[in-house]
């Protein structure tokens, strides 16, 4: 699936990445030692193209501003070998600085809630500053020395999820009835598509919801 430019207020979407090529494209795109803090994988078009060909268990994330991918986050298990998933985040050097990082941790949070995951495992080096300061702004419930970076576990309450998700289906036909309980159980007000995408993703009802080539 391709982007779309609108009109107005450009779009923001998440969207899962379905193409190895895709995701090469966006990691490559970025200068020289802007990666070198990201260390999960190899940045190579075929590994990358396996990597997600292959991929069962975990899930690989993009942001798209309009039809260009500005982020690439992830939850991974290691192909379901950790019951605890593992998140990372890239953010496109020229977005960076805008909170994206955060709200893409924040999506990853609220996604675990929903499906019962009750821990996330970060890895950050001690030199990234940038990224320990907003891992650091969150209460991690435990954080181990690893030499050269910190493995920070965050719990996640799965106990606030939000009521009535097991009619899924009649909240994505009326998106508003979503909007409210977003907004009495986590204090915010989601547009009326992020309400539709966000249920398309956690449950995979009205179709899916992918970018790729």
């Amino acid at each position: 699936m391709v982007g779309h430019k609108h009109k107005g207020i450009p779009s923001l979407e998440v969207c899962t990445i379905d193409s190895g090529q895709v995701l090469y494209d966006f990691l490559s795109g970025q200068p020289d030692g802007y990666l070198k803090y990201f260390t999960p994988f190899h940045i190579d078009a075929q590994y990358l193209h396996s990597m997600v060909l292959q991929n069962v268990d975990d899930i690989y994330y993009g942001v798209w501003l309009d039809d260009r991918m500005v982020a690439f986050f992830m939850l991974r298990t290691l192909g379901g070998r950790y019951t605890t998933p593992s998140f990372g985040v890239v953010v496109d050097h020229e977005f960076s600085g805008f909170g994206i990082a955060r709200m893409c941790f924040e999506y990853a949070i609220h996604h675990c809630r929903i499906v019962a995951v009750d821990e996330i495992l970060v890895h950050v080096y001690k030199e990234n500053a940038p990224a320990l300061s907003l891992f650091n702004s969150y209460m991690a419930a435990r954080v181990e020395d690893l030499g050269d970076m910190y493995a920070f576990w965050f719990s996640v309450d799965t106990t606030a999820r939000l009521p009535s998700f097991a009619s899924a289906v009649s909240l994505q036909k009326d998106a508003a009835e979503l909007v409210k309980l977003i907004e009495q159980n986590w204090g915010f007000t989601p547009t009326q598509d992020f309400c539709k995408s966000f249920l398309s993703f956690i449950y995979g009802v009205g179709g899916q919801h992918e970018r790729g080539e």
